[in-house]
């Protein structure tokens, strides 16, 4: 993404053009439908950084340090319905996908009762309803109330939600679903009583 969005960035700057709002887009292919010259060029660099993600870009000229650019990526967003499932669809879509098979193999290898699976959530890598179940903005205790259904080995799954929230999510075959407490130093993972 960097190497598109810097040579896009500096076609825009050869045309004059310092900055960039995602609604330039449909600015440009109007100037473009009207045969303004460099809207052409204008217009293609703008529906590619919108196709990044790149919702806003700055350029400023180059100083003693060099010169200084500012991109706004768009994070995800929409809607949420104030519950926690979408967790469990989320999670075992996860657990499921062959990227997670090391983690899996890791799991079974140990010979172990217990195979617990910790998973760092960050914000801009779930989906959004997700990510407001596991962030727990309001401090509501939003829980899944369905079981996932995780493959072997694996019995137990911790998730930490990503910038750090104060509570993650985790779920055990004997407990179901619950939040623990996110301290500065990370709690054992094999502790699962949050009361002390």
């Amino acid at each position: 993404m960097h190497a598109q969005a810097e040579k896009t960035l500096a076609t825009l700057e050869k045309l004059g053009i310092s900055d960039f709002e995602d609604w330039h887009v449909e600015k440009w292919a109007k100037q473009r439908d009207l045969q303004t010259p460099g809207a052409a060029q204008a217009a293609e660099a703008c529906e590619l950084l919108r196709k990044l993600g790149i919702i806003r870009a700055t350029s400023t000229p180059a100083g003693a340090n060099g010169a200084v650019v500012a991109l706004g990526i768009e994070l995800n967003g929409g809607a949420w319905a104030g519950s926690g499932e979408s967790i469990v669809p989320w999670i075992e879509s996860f657990t499921g996908d062959p990227s997670c098979s090391d983690n899996i193999h890791k799991l079974a290898s140990a010979s172990v009762g217990e195979a617990h699976l910790a998973v760092y959530a960050h914000m801009n890598s779930v989906p959004y309803s997700v990510w407001r179940a596991l962030e727990d903005h309001g401090n509501t205790g939003v829980l899944p109330t369905t079981a996932p259904n995780l493959p072997s080995p694996i019995t137990h799954v911790w998730l930490f939600p990503v910038p750090r929230a104060s509570t993650g999510v985790a779920w055990a075959p004997d407990r179901g679903w619950f939040r623990f407490p996110l301290t500065p130093q990370t709690p054992n993972l094999g502790n699962t009583d949050t009361t002390a």
